[in-house]
């Protein structure tokens, strides 16, 4: 009887240890592959690229900056500063707007700004050259 309860105990384990293995194992393969092209998403990313929000330096955000706002017909040119978390734009306007088309720029400019920078609190000012 003691030998029938000790086998029935060895063969509980053993299955046991079988299961937990092979569970372990389809975890493994369901993981592994290429990574998505869902971005860059934390839980799915390179780990060796730079996600931290300052990894970015001022000089190439400004320079961005500029290129977003240079999709707006009417701004000529811009003035880009960034202080911590605030981005202040300066639009050089093309002559001839009258204030309701400015207010306009002004306001296509920061939504441009908000979506692209969302990390950042925009202002936005304009000067006609």
């Amino acid at each position: 009887m003691k030998k029938k309860y000790q086998a029935s105990v060895v063969a509980v384990i053993v299955l046991g240890l079988a299961v937990s293995l092979a569970a372990c194992g389809e975890t493994a393969r369901e993981n592994s592959g290429p990574y998505t092209s869902k971005g860059y998403e934390m839980g799915n990313s390179n780990p060796n690229l730079n996600t931290s929000p300052t990894h970015y330096n001022y000089r190439g955000v400004m320079k961005l900056a500029k290129q977003v706002l240079a999709e707006i017909d009417e701004v000529k040119g811009s003035t880009i500063f960034v202080d911590g978390a605030m981005m202040r734009a300066t639009l050089h306007l093309e002559k001839g707007l009258n204030e309701q088309q400015k207010t306009r720029v002004e306001q296509r400019a920061d939504k441009l700004l908000n979506d692209s920078f969302p990390v950042f609190k925009i202002k936005v000012k304009s000067k006609a050259e």
